[in-house]
């Protein structure tokens, strides 16, 4: 049984798929259930874990974006999408938590994981563009 996979094959694994119809506008904030305080907490645990992991990611991405940003839409183009879709995926989930997720948040079980990615600072998960600009 296998327990390490190459770089190569992860990298097949989980870009394989992405094509230039792939979405790259973040999660859905469709239909929120207010009057189901338990569905509430589990909603506000699951943005938290979203926002958090996304936050990571685009963090992690940064570091491997190339010099120039030409390279990314002439051959990295599945990287692009990955790289837009934790910044899409973060900015979703934070919206929804702060429209929805209120009062749940200092009772969720993901309660130190909000308070890591908000420590980190929203300014610092950014898409290509911004990341270009600021020299990351």
């Amino acid at each position: 049984m296998e327990t390490f996979m190459p770089k190569d094959k992860v990298y097949t694994l989980l870009l394989g798929e992405i094509g230039p119809d792939s979405p790259e506008r973040g999660i859905s904030d469709d239909k929120v259930v207010i009057d189901d305080p338990q569905a509430m907490q589990d909603l506000t645990t699951a943005y938290i874990s979203t926002m958090y992991y996304s936050a990571l990611s685009n963090l992690y991405l940064q570091g491997l974006l190339p010099k120039d940003m030409a390279d990314i839409d002439g051959e990295m183009p599945r990287f692009k999408i990955a790289y837009n879709r934790t910044y899409a995926d973060f900015t979703a989930a934070a919206e929804w938590l702060v429209k929805n997720g209120g009062a749940f948040i200092v009772t969720s079980s993901a309660r130190q994981y909000y308070d890591e990615v908000c420590s980190i600072g929203e300014s610092s998960i950014m898409d290509i563009p911004t990341a270009y600009s600021q020299g990351v």
